[in-house]
């Protein structure tokens, strides 16, 4: 964390520029912030907003943070592989919720069977890979 508050500072974009809104957090279940902190501060540098929910985030608390913001993109971050079912479920609260809200889904042992399962839409195993999702939902 240490090193992150030395970081984050270098990275912030120089040009100010506002391209959107992203909402991320790290499931239900989940204590893991490191990966996410690194996401959010390259996501920064690249001019988006980003609403970090912090960690151990319940689905609600993902569906309200999308109805308050109207995020086009959430991000979810996962460590543990038995959280894997909270990310599942925070993502049908998401669709059932009619958010039309685009689902990138990160974590040490995330591929494209989990996106499936899950039904994200994205699937991210590095930061710079978070960068390039938003830049696709964002038009960017």
């Amino acid at each position: 964390k240490g090193a992150m508050d030395i970081l984050e500072p270098h990275l912030g974009g120089e040009s100010g520029e506002h391209k959107g809104t992203i909402v991320i957090g790290t499931v239900k279940g989940d204590i893991h912030d490191l990966g996410k902190n690194i996401v959010i501060m390259l996501l920064k540098g690249a001019g988006y907003k980003v609403v970090d929910l912090g960690v151990d985030v319940p689905k609600e608390r993902f569906v309200e943070a999308l109805q308050e913001t109207k995020a086009p993109l959430v991000g979810m971050s996962v460590l543990l592989t038995s959280c894997q079912e909270a990310m599942k479920e925070t993502i049908e609260a998401i669709r059932g919720a009619g958010l039309d809200t685009r689902v990138v889904i990160g974590g040490n042992y995330i591929d494209e069977t989990v996106k499936n399962y899950v039904g994200a839409d994205y699937y991210a195993t590095t930061a710079t890979d978070g960068v390039k999702v938003a830049a696709e939902v964002f038009g960017a």
